[in-house]
């Protein structure tokens, strides 16, 4: 069961296409901001935060001392993740406390047991709980601004789709499903499109 847990959140973090996390303000007179994005900052703490995050998901030890190209990494996911909280703001999107506690059931039912065993699991394997919900809180996030925002701007065309029937199409494979396989190949391109236009637009401070 333990494996279809990391399996199963692995997937929400991979579906963010851009995994999201706040910087945490309180801490951030006592670590060094690293990057400032649109006024707001990202800071050592919510690097070390997000790679121990990940560590632990993937069944890995926290590294004791991260790697350069692992900080710029998850450095680069951090920006992209602020810009898409702030243009959530300025499109009046946000998550609500029962849009988490919908996310934790569906996470307790895809792994047949309870939020409050889940949670459990969770401590004993030296997770961190209120990191992981800022996760998933930026995942739902995340979810929305495709849906309201990015799909409704999705169209693929009868062209598109026949070159992809094209290039994919095998006995065992219904149109229908790859149809529906390039409308989500769009949706993705659009929403990296999106974000790049964030950055774009962006006032984006790498600190030394």
């Amino acid at each position: 069961m333990q494996n279809k847990f990391y399996i199963f959140i692995m997937y929400l973090v991979m579906w963010g296409l851009i995994n999201m996390s706040l910087s945490q303000p309180g801490f951030t007179q006592n670590y060094k901001v690293r990057v400032v994005v649109n006024g707001d900052a990202i800071t050592d703490l919510d690097i070390e935060r997000r790679v121990k995050l990940l560590s632990i998901l993937q069944g890995e030890a926290p590294p004791p001392k991260i790697p350069s190209s692992t900080r710029q990494q998850v450095q680069q996911i951090l920006i992209d993740e602020k810009l898409l909280e702030q243009d959530a703001h300025k499109h009046k999107i946000s998550v609500d406390k029962n849009d988490l506690a919908q996310a934790w059931n569906s996470i307790g039912e895809r792994n047949h047991t309870t939020v409050s065993v889940l949670k459990t699991q969770m401590k004993n394997s030296n997770l961190d709980i209120g990191e992981f919900e800022e996760q998933l809180r930026h995942q739902i996030l995340q979810a929305k601004i495709l849906r309201l925002v990015i799909e409704p701007q999705v169209n693929v065309s009868e062209l598109e789709i026949q070159q992809l029937l094209q290039t994919q199409h095998t006995p065992d494979t219904a149109e229908q499903e790859v149809r529906q396989t390039a409308q989500q190949l769009m949706l993705l391109l659009k929403m990296r499109d999106y974000v790049y236009n964030l950055r774009r637009h962006a006032y984006v401070e790498i600190k030394k």
